[in-house]
């Protein structure tokens, strides 16, 4: 075995092995001995042995399956056993239940060729027990618990979900099926009142390992979050088991026999609808777990208007979720927003408290994050105010807000909001008077900043958006910013005074401007004149009189 580094021992085991396997492939009175010497070797504490094991009853479980010795779904006892013959399939069909279940437990083993192994070793069977069957359709049986398995194990790792998802991205059958497998693990999860034959079929997921709820909740996220489903039905043509041609019932297989033997048809394999409906069903179930993590919720509401509200049929069902997340604050109160928008611009929903929410997350928290999350902040802010038909008075309040904290900000975000407002005003020509009212201090030398912000009507203590009073306020900030010790932030405080054009700032250009940015940019200017030292040249160091309160 190349991937490990075996030991003398070790070769001798697997010699051993092989030898055991090839054994197993005749009919001998110590076949049951040899099956029960491999599995015991598959669990073997070297990783080595265990992984020539497994490969070695893959082989012997393979050659009787295709040679129809048995079935995991026949009842071998009810074959006739010829005398003095060993009941080979009796003894297969336990053994074969034996190895499935140190396959689907060494799904959580830390080795990442264990769970590689084992992970293609059970869909291999998945396949071969499929094609098997008289009329060939998809296992539901194993393949229900190796998802089971996936999502519920404690060491579930990147490697072992990329195995997995060369199976769920290539093949339609495969996403069907753990759609509809996680849906009935979600509805035990969430404890959901469900029919007797429902609760049949959710059966499997009370036999699944028990673990930490967070990390069920990871796990289902990732494997959940990896289903990428088609633009429509027609693209639904890649299947990992074949469908079968429909033909008419006859008189040996009459067409209410066929549909016990399946729980699906080909119709829903074929429907785009199908998997919508268990896609929808699947992520309602599975945001309204408890223990979601904060990282989770940012992910989730991440990639909510792209993966998730395309493909699910009913997307107001995610109005609760939403709303909840809006509460926990900071930038997943943004996200939350960002898909409440979507929902009421797409989907016709009407959420009169979304502004009157937006406003209430203006903060400096949230104004002066890290940068990634800061410029995704500006942006969707600029996004939801781009409609010409918000009232004056609302687009005043988060002007004059937004105005506000830029007194308090670093140079880097102030760069930012100037550009925001800037944008805002061209949008809103009917808040142009906020600057028009900034004329009144022009020609004034020395401006108080305290004198300005008694005299302001605006309350910028006020989170009720229409009682702040903004639309009789004034920009008189931008006279304050306009004297800022950063050039560029000054430079754009003049395109407010020159005139308000239709070119608008473009917000990205403004991203990059940290404290070591802006020291780079002064130290590389050029100055066109000298750097004056004194308005007036002096004769002397001191002059007479110039300093009468010094004492040297």
């Amino acid at each position: 075995v190349e991937e490990y580094a075996m030991s003398s021992e070790d070769i001798e085991i697997s010699k051993q092995i092989q030898s055991l396997a090839e054994s197993c492939l005749e009919v001998d009175k110590s076949f049951d001995q040899n099956l029960s010497n491999i599995l015991r070797f598959a669990e073997h504490e070297s990783n080595a042995i265990k992984f020539v094991s497994l490969k070695a009853l893959q082989s012997i479980f393979t050659y009787f399956l295709k040679k129809k010795t048995f079935s995991p779904n026949d009842n071998p006892r009810n074959r006739k056993k010829k005398k003095g013959t060993v009941d080979k399939s009796l003894i297969l069909k336990s053994r074969y239940v034996t190895y499935i279940s140190i396959l689907e437990e060494y799904l959580s083993f830390q080795d990442d060729l264990i769970q590689e192994t084992s992970m293609k070793s059970l869909m291999k069977f998945v396949k071969i027990i499929s094609k098997s069957k008289n009329v060939p359709m998809f296992d539901e049986v194993l393949f229900r618990s190796v998802v089971g398995h996936l999502v519920c194990n404690e060491n579930m790792s990147t490697h072992l979900l990329s195995v997995f998802n060369e199976y769920l991205l290539a093949f339609d059958d495969v996403k069907y099926f753990t759609l509809d497998t996680l849906r009935w693990i979600l509805f035990k999860a969430c404890g959901k009142n469900l029919s007797d034959k429902n609760i049949a079929k959710s059966e499997f997921a009370s036999s699944l390992p028990v673990i930490d709820k967070s990390v069920f909740a990871t796990n289902i996220f990732l494997v959940l979050h990896s289903i990428r489903l088609p633009k429509n039905s027609k693209s639904l043509e890649n299947f990992f088991i074949p469908l079968p041609e429909i033909e008419a019932p006859t008189l040996k297989t009459s067409k209410r026999k066929r549909k016990r033997e399946q729980s699906y048809n080909n119709e829903e394999l074929c429907s785009l609808n199908s998997y919508k409906k268990i896609f929808t069903s699947c992520w309602v179930s599975f945001l309204s777990l408890e223990n979601l993590n904060q990282d989770i919720h940012l992910s989730v509401l991440e990639t909510l208007h792209n993966t998730i509200l395309p493909n699910i049929n009913e997307p107001l069902l995610l109005l609760d979720f939403l709303v909840d997340s809006y509460d926990i604050g900071g930038i997943t109160s943004l996200l939350a927003l960002d898909g409440l928008f979507v929902l009421m611009t797409v989907h016709n929903l009407d959420y009169p408290e979304f502004y009157p929410r937006l406003y209430k997350l203006l903060n400096m928290d949230i104004i002066n994050q890290n940068p990634e999350h800061q410029a995704r902040f500006f942006n969707l802010t600029q996004k939801f105010l781009k409609s010409s038909y918000l009232p004056n008075y609302m687009v005043a309040a988060f002007i004059k807000k937004w105005a506000r904290l830029a007194l308090y900000s670093p140079p880097g975000t102030i760069i930012k909001v100037l550009s925001l407002i800037y944008n805002l005003l061209i949008r809103h020509s009917t808040a142009h008077v906020l600057v028009h009212r900034v004329s009144d201090y022009d020609g004034e030398l020395f401006i108080n900043q305290n004198t300005l912000l008694e005299s302001d009507p605006f309350d910028f203590s006020e989170m009720d958006i229409e009682k702040t009073n903004a639309i009789d306020s004034s920009l008189w900030e931008l006279l304050i910013l306009g004297n800022h010790y950063v050039s560029r932030v000054s430079g754009i405080v003049s395109a407010f005074k020159n005139s308000l054009g239709q070119v608008y700032m473009n917000l990205e250009e403004s991203e990059d401007y940290s404290y070591e940015k802006l020291f780079e940019l002064e130290v590389d200017r050029k100055a066109k004149l000298g750097t004056p030292l004194a308005f007036i040249e002096p004769e002397r160091f001191f002059m007479k009189d110039q300093y009468s309160s010094w004492s040297i």
